[in-house]
């Protein structure tokens, strides 16, 4: 066989080969699955987590609990936040980080308790506790609380501060009796009862000195707190 024939020969066999690697090639690519493609991930803030799941397994994701917080603003039990955010493109299964709302505790209700078990109450729910100026109530007697900020009710994370307010006692308090006292004695009474004593001083004869002949208001009456009883009292000299 002279030289060009084997050239022919070698040239045709090269060509056959290229074109059945071609076709081989061809082939295996179109019976290869075509790769999966990626998909959007929706908007799932506010909604409920079964909801947030269905929505994602219907186009190939799976949803992560990342973790849940106290809102005060969106409902408990719904998404808070996402990740990846809206609208970025995710591999199929590739899983999608939640975050959900939790209920922000109440206040709870302590008018009325003393501040001792008003206190108790508080911290064993969470709370820190502040003390208020005291106020006067007539509707309240001393020492119970007349007042609370927040309110009974009120959302408040925990380890936040209610400020207590106590009763003082009433505005007004019942004039006791100073008939018949000693000077002395019904200056004590008055202050105790947190009144003012003014004396009217008076001569007569045959009357008892230094004790309380008549005293105004008469006892028993309510008057504002350091209001003024007055007296008359006999002096002998």
């Amino acid at each position: 066989m002279n030289g060009f024939a084997v050239f022919a020969i070698a040239f045709v066999t090269s060509a056959a080969t290229a074109v059945g690697t071609v076709y081989v090639s061809e082939r295996t690519q179109w019976l290869r699955p075509p790769a999966a493609q990626r998909v959007a991930v929706p908007g799932l803030v506010g909604l409920t987590e079964t909801d947030a799941r269905t929505n994602l397994e219907a186009i190939g994701l799976k949803a992560i609990i990342a973790g849940r917080e106290p809102n005060a603003e969106a409902a408990a039990g719904t998404v808070l936040r996402q990740s990846p955010e809206v609208g970025q493109l995710a591999e199929p299964g590739q899983a999608v980080s939640l975050t959900f709302a939790l209920e922000v505790p109440k206040v709870p209700d302590v008018i009325g308790k003393t501040a001792e078990e008003a206190t108790k109450a508080l911290e064993a729910a969470g709370y820190k506790v502040k003390s208020g100026e005291p106020v006067h109530s007539d509707d309240r007697a001393e020492g119970l609380v007349v007042r609370q900020a927040p309110e009974a009710g009120g959302a408040l994370g925990k380890q936040g501060e209610v400020t207590l307010v106590v009763s003082a006692g009433s505005s007004e308090v019942e004039v006791p009796k100073l008939l018949g006292q000693s000077l002395n004695n019904a200056k004590a009474a008055a202050e105790k009862a947190k009144l003012k004593l003014a004396v009217q001083w008076v001569r007569l004869a045959e009357t008892p000195s230094y004790v309380v002949l008549r005293q105004i208001p008469n006892p028993g009456g309510k008057v504002p707190l350091e209001s003024e009883v007055k007296v008359v009292i006999n002096r002998d000299d």
